[in-house]
């Protein structure tokens, strides 16, 4: 049986609200053998600093459910 981490779930969903907001080439690493910091890190191109905003706006309402 894999045991997924408790934080996959919400970086999955992170990513699914920065594609909501049409954020393109989303890519999502898990480095948490790499790195005492995180377990994932989400990276995504927008073409605009209003879209960043939109998107980090949409990931902050997104975790927070």
């Amino acid at each position: 049986m894999v045991r997924r981490s408790p934080y996959s779930r919400a970086a999955r969903r992170a990513a699914r609200a920065a594609e909501n907001k049409k954020a393109i080439d989303i890519k999502l690493y898990n480095v948490s053998a790499f790195s005492p910091l995180a377990e994932y890190y989400l990276v995504a191109t927008v073409e605009s600093s209003p879209q960043a905003d939109a998107v980090a706006d949409e990931i902050s309402d997104a975790l927070k459910d």
